[in-house]
């Protein structure tokens, strides 16, 4: 069995039996009065985007959304401890106007040589899913519509990780030392100028991360027990996304198919390093109990 498809399975049922549980609480609530717990159902829309620490790579943030089930604990009528599980999606873009690189390889017939290789214009796009669980505490003001400000930190569990890239064109050619010679082409060996080259999905395995949480707005009663939020939030990556594959080549050489490039994304090259999860936006709560 393929070891990522594997994870990406474990990571889908632990984000079942989350959603599962916490809809039972919040089923279960429904028959209690007891304004020391709150339980709610959230849906978040804003924008979001990779941050990477670089210079030569740009990112731009991309609307997207989130849905999820939060729990609350009062301590009074102004402090609680909030709880959630959120689903949400994440669509980066970035872009290179320049990429030169060389390295050494190993041709078809097992000669020693120089890859090198030039990509204008790239365009990668990145499709993430992500497991939050943020923890935080909440202060309230009292009266029927309230003032609200929560802030803390989350985990970030990435569920499934995509890219593909976009390249107006590519130019190969193979410097060969012992024969003080450079191979602009033939094709076939993987030498010479690729116009428009488009690359099929491909999965990023990315580790758990953190960010700190800050969200204010209004809360306020619309029924005996129950209240509407609508507040601003902001999620700030605090640890970079890790993955095994950092320092690769945009382009690798493939001796066995030479014609037949291996693609890595961005986050895998040192162009693009340290990658944090970023969002902001608008974010709704509907919630039973509480204050």
């Amino acid at each position: 069995m393929n070891c990522k498809s594997a994870n990406t399975r474990k990571r889908h049922i632990i984000l079942i039996k989350t959603m599962i549980f916490l809809s039972i609480c919040s089923l279960t609530w429904g028959g209690y009065s007891q304004k020391s717990s709150e339980f709610s159902v959230q849906a978040l829309g804003g924008f979001s985007y990779v941050d990477y620490e670089t210079q030569q790579t740009f990112t731009a943030p991309e609307r997207n959304w989130g849905l999820g089930l939060g729990y609350g604990f009062y301590l009074n009528e102004n402090w609680s401890l909030q709880l959630a599980g959120i689903y949400q999606k994440y669509t980066a873009k970035l872009s290179v106007a320049k990429i030169e690189d060389q390295y050494q390889s190993i041709d078809l017939e097992q000669e020693n040589f120089v890859f090198q290789f030039e990509a204008q214009r790239l365009k990668e796009q990145q499709q993430i899913g992500n497991l939050q669980f943020p923890l935080s505490l909440q202060w309230q003001t009292s009266g029927e519509i309230k003032f609200y400000f929560r802030a803390g930190a989350q985990v970030n569990l990435v569920l499934e990780a995509e890219f593909d890239q976009a390249i107006d064109f590519l130019k190969t050619s193979g410097y060969y030392p012992q024969y003080e010679v450079t191979l602009d082409d033939p094709l076939f060996m993987g030498f010479g100028r690729f116009d428009d080259v488009k690359t099929s999905k491909q999965n990023l395995n990315w580790q758990t991360t953190y960010s700190a949480i800050f969200e204010s707005g209004i809360k306020s009663e619309v029924y005996k027990n129950q209240h509407f939020y609508i507040g601003f939030f902001l999620n700030y990556g605090l640890k970079g996304l890790k993955t095994a594959d950092k320092n690769n080549p945009l382009v690798e050489y493939q001796s066995k198919k030479p014609d037949a490039f291996k693609w890595n994304s961005l986050s895998q090259t040192p162009l693009a390093q340290n990658a944090r999860l970023m969002s902001y936006g608008i974010k709704l709560r509907y919630a039973w109990g509480g204050f």
